[in-house]
Parts: structure tokens; sequence; C-alpha cells
């Protein structure tokens, strides 16, 4: 087998996926300023039939800031998958109101439903147009990281940060903080 041809008998089979699904582009946030203004989204209506590895390589192919799949539950209106260019994400607000917009408009749920994502269960509710929803609560735990490694990575000097824990939060796992001595040190 030639060199390569794995790839591309792979990105065929992403291509073929990518043509039987339909999907649709939203903007989340638009406000009053009208269309083209908020924050993109694709979004996916039958992500059924895609591997975790054909959403990653849709998303990636898109390069906006969240791709959504939409999916059957048994315990919601609808599990939906976010995809970043690079990773799968447990939860994030934008991709959660712009996908609960086209599950209402694929009749998957009324102006209030609730969609299954790897953080959970989320209530979406509806006023017309504008979405709001009831974001999980947020985990914290002490990172296996020293504090001085993270201070390193911050440019800190040892004195400019406290001896408490440094702390691991929200859903994704991504957002850490490192308690410091003054604001002085923060802005250094």
């Amino acid at each position: 087998m030639p060199a390569g041809s794995n790839q591309r008998s792979r990105t065929g089979e992403i291509m073929a996926a990518w043509r039987l699904t339909p999907f649709r582009i939203v903007n989340v946030f638009t406000g009053k300023s009208g269309p083209f203004t908020g924050n993109p989204l694709c979004v996916f209506e039958n992500g059924g039939g895609l591997s975790g590895e054909q959403m990653q390589s849709l998303a990636r192919q898109f390069n906006l800031s969240e791709t959504t799949f939409i999916l059957p539950s048994t315990r919601a209106n609808a599990r939906v998958r976010i995809f970043t260019p690079a990773y799968e994400m447990a939860f994030a607000g934008h991709p959660t109101l712009g996908s609960a917009h086209v599950c209402r408009a694929l009749k998957l749920g009324g102006d209030s439903l609730v969609l299954e994502m790897q953080a959970g269960l989320i209530p979406v509710r509806a006023a017309g147009d504008r979405w709001t929803l009831t974001a999980p609560d947020a985990i914290s735990r002490e990172l296996d990281v020293p504090r001085a490694t993270l201070a390193a990575a911050l440019g800190l000097q040892e004195r400019e940060h406290r001896r408490a824990p440094a702390v691991g939060q929200g859903r994704q796992g991504n957002n850490w903080s490192l308690p410091l001595t003054s604001i002085e040190a923060a802005s250094g």
C-alpha cells in the first residue's frame, strides 16, 4: 500500500460523513447587532453516524471556536458533544445555547429543554430567541503540580505566591488558580 493511502482513506470517510450530515451555522450572543455579529457555531443536526475521530476532524475543518453534534439521548431531549478544533469539551456556554436553538428548530423540544453533556444534564430555556441555561457547579480540586512549578510557569518569584494550594476549577479541569501575595505580583 503506498505511503499516505491510509490517511487518504480516512479523509475520504470523513468527507463522506460531512456531506451526508446536515449542519447549521448559528450565531450566538448577537444581541441587537444583527446577523453575522455573534460567536459562530457549527451544529451538526445528527451526529449519530459519526465517530469521535470524525467529529474531531470536522471541528478542525470548520475551525470555529466550537462545533457541536446532536445525538439521541435516553435522559434528556438530546445529547450534545462539543469539540474545539483541538479537543472535546465537557461543557461550554455558547455551544450549549446554540445547540438548544437548533434542537428546538428540529422539534426535539420546545422553549424548555434539557441537554445531556459530558458535564451532566443542562437545563436550557428560551423566551423567543433569547436562551438561558443553568450551568453545572464548578468542580474544585487541589492540583498535583507543585506551587513553585506553577509560579515559575507564570513568571513569578517564590515570595510572590502564598503557601495555599493551587486549585483546578471548572468542568474541563483546564482552569487553575494560584493564590498570590499581592495585586502587584499579578501585574508584574
